[in-house]
């Protein structure tokens, strides 16, 4: 009750003694709302960042996978490996479920 009676002198009334606590009360209310927002923000922007971050390792790994899928390359390493084109391809059934190819 000291520091209320420091900050409020004790002519004033009870009323108004009320009114200065609550706006006190609000103001560190809002303080608080603030500082939570502002804290909020800071985490959004960090994971921003991050979004950002694995979207263009993301976009790398896209385009190394179109790179190494690419028909011209495959077929590039298929003659490095001296392999040849199938003129005619026939597939056999065989009494399993699988089909296996026959030159």
């Amino acid at each position: 009750m000291k520091l209320i009676s420091a900050i409020i002198p004790s002519q004033v009334s009870v009323v108004r003694k009320v009114l200065v606590l609550g706006v006190a009360c609000l103001l560190v209310g809002y303080l608080l709302m603030i500082n939570h927002l502002a804290i909020a923000g800071h985490k959004v922007q960090a994971l921003q960042t991050s979004i950002q971050t694995v979207q263009s390792t993301s976009e790398g790994v896209q385009e190394a996978v179109f790179q190494l899928e690419s028909l011209s390359r495959i077929q590039k390493e298929a003659l490095e490996l001296e392999m040849v084109d199938i003129k005619d391809l026939q597939f056999v059934e065989v009494n399993t479920v699988k089909s296996v190819a026959q030159k």
